[in-house]
């Protein structure tokens, strides 16, 4: 569910900037912004980057849940970080695809099945999370990397309950069953 909707959002930037740009190259990607080693997970620049940075479950909808004896499920908020790899310590494009995305959102506040979305993931809706100055240095230090142009979005609703998991899911080859 949360990869699915993180494609969905991916999915529909590239489109919208294929469009707006006629570009041929997808601009957007899902990813961390660094591997667990430190190296750049991103080889090539002028890249907006779609980071997972915090699930946080919705605690209101529980309460509201009418549904018989089975435990209700769960509902989670996700944060996502849009940050840029554009060439240059601030680079004027960075700034204007960070503010291409804030348009972008401020129009397309929320997503459901009609929009294209996975009928599983009920509805997503996008609203700015605002970080002060100590914040967004945490944020930035957490993660491993030196500050770039971005923003950050709390992405409300992914609704998981166990007969909706995906079991398509690719072995790590690291384990073995020694």
């Amino acid at each position: 569910m949360i990869y699915k909707a993180l494609t969905f959002i991916a999915n529909e930037l590239n489109q919208y900037l294929k469009l707006r740009f006629t570009a041929t190259k997808d601009k957007v990607v899902v990813a961390n912004i660094l591997n667990q080693d430190g190296s750049s997970t991103i080889i090539e620049d002028d890249r907006i980057i779609i980071s997972l940075v915090n699930i946080e479950e919705e605690k209101h909808v529980h309460n509201n849940w009418a549904g018989g004896g089975s435990n209700p499920p769960v509902s989670l908020n996700l944060y996502v970080l849009f940050s840029t790899t554009f060439k240059g310590e601030l680079s004027s494009d960075a700034l204007k695809f960070i503010s291409i995305i804030i348009g972008y959102f401020q129009s397309n506040k929320s997503f459901s099945s009609s929009d294209g979305l996975d009928s599983n993931v009920e509805k997503l809706s996008f609203e700015i999370f605002n970080l002060d100055i100590s914040e967004l240095s945490s944020l930035w230090a957490g993660l491993g990397a030196k500050y770039t142009p971005s923003i950050l979005y709390k992405v409300r609703m992914i609704v998981i309950e166990e007969g909706m998991i995906d079991t398509d899911i690719t072995p790590a080859s690291s384990f073995s069953d020694e």
